[in-house]
């Protein structure tokens, strides 16, 4: 499991003050950039040096309550699935519940938004592979914890 904590800024939005659509995955992009980057495997490396790439097969999003300028998020990606060639993550959006809205167990987080994203391992000529070492290990240290 990846964490990281971020805000919803102006330029998040649309005309109608809510998030627009496609920052989902742009969010979920930077997780998976910033997990790359603490396992020491930048992704700019890894476009320019690595005998394999991982582009985007499948993706998917969508929006369980409205995001809003200000929102302070939390953002969670998890392992869904490890193939031989392919890798599905997911990333979850949530948001602490507000002061008024604490329940007996004190502040909870509300699930805001998910997106799934599936990358598939290719060679430069764009042929599937099976996904290296030792980027299959580290992918698997984002299976959820129960």
């Amino acid at each position: 499991m990846y964490k990281r904590a971020f805000s919803v800024h102006l330029e998040d939005t649309d005309a109608a003050s809510l998030v627009y659509y496609p920052r989902l995955f742009y969010w979920a992009q930077i997780s998976y950039e910033l997990f790359l980057k603490s396992k020491n495997l930048p992704l700019n490396n890894l476009l320019e040096k690595a005998p394999y790439l991982l582009p985007i097969a499948a993706c998917e999003g969508s929006f369980l309550a409205p995001l809003r300028f200000g929102d302070d998020l939390e953002a969670c990606m998890t392992l869904l699935r490890l193939g031989t060639t392919s890798f599905t993550l997911e990333h979850t959006f949530t948001k602490k519940k507000e002061e008024s809205k604490k329940s007996a167990e004190g502040i909870q987080n509300i699930i805001m938004a998910k997106a799934s994203v599936r990358h598939v391992c290719t060679d430069r000529n764009l042929n599937k592979m099976p996904i290296p070492e030792p980027l299959r290990s580290h992918l698997s240290t984002l299976e959820p914890t129960q």
